[in-house]
This record gives C-alpha cells, sequence and structure tokens, in this order.
C-alpha cells in the first residue's frame, strides 16, 4: 500500500520560480502542478528544470530532467506543468535525506507572466 501524500507549502509569484522540495527523511515525489497565467497577451514559454541539490558537495549536483511537453514546446502560458511520475520512473523521483529536488523557471516576461505551484511527495518505503 502507498504511503499517504504529504502536499508541500504551495507558492506563486510573477518572477522566476526557484522552488526547493527537502525532507529530514527519504521521499519519493508524487507530483508537481504548475499554472502559468498572463495578465496581457501572448504565449511565453522557457525551459522547466528539475535539479539535484546535494548535501555533499556540487560535484554531485545534478539536472535530472528539463521539461518538454509532448510536442516539444516547454512549459509557460499556454503549456502548464501536470507531472505524476509513473511507477517505473521512481528510482529518477526518490530522494535520500540529503538531497533537495530545485525547479526552476526563468520567467520570460515578469511581471507579465504569474505562476502558482502545488507538489505533493510521499515518504520512500
Amino acid at each position: 500500500m502507498a504511503q499517504p501524500l504529504i502536499f508541500v507549502p504551495a507558492a506563486k509569484g510573477n518572477g522566476n520560480i526557484a522552488y526547493v522540495i527537502g525532507l529530514a527523511s527519504r521521499w519519493t515525489l508524487a507530483f508537481v502542478r504548475i499554472h502559468f497565467a498572463r495578465t496581457g497577451s501572448g504565449t511565453d514559454t522557457a525551459a522547466l528544470t528539475f535539479d539535484i541539490d546535494n548535501d555533499l558537495g556540487s560535484e554531485w549536483d545534478t539536472r535530472i530532467w528539463t521539461h518538454t511537453t509532448p510536442e516539444g514546446s516547454t512549459p509557460g502560458v499556454g503549456s502548464d506543468v501536470n507531472l505524476c511520475p509513473g511507477d517505473t520512473e521512481l528510482a529518477r523521483w526518490t530522494f535520500e535525506p540529503w538531497q533537495k529536488l530545485v525547479i526552476n523557471w526563468a520567467n520570460p516576461d515578469s511581471p507579465e507572466i504569474t505562476w502558482g505551484l502545488e507538489a505533493a511527495v510521499r515518504l520512500a518505503e
């Protein structure tokens, strides 16, 4: 039976995303959802990256994924993110207490583009 979801604090803004998830226990990412909106016209996007920030040192910091859509576009206005790793991908999305997941997105049109991020994790078995 799967561990219950632990929702991490939601975040929102109109600048860049630099969101960090880290726990004192071994954990697995359950989902990340990000909605992008624009106050004016346009549909700007930028690369969304997922990196490991390792307490052992920068030699172990690793980019584990750059998100693109099936069509090959990058996330942003008109291209929301709904990442739910499947069972076959859990090894990539399982983190030790000394590792933090850092989600980065460089807003191409701040403050015109706003975003809201929610995420949840599970304690790893």
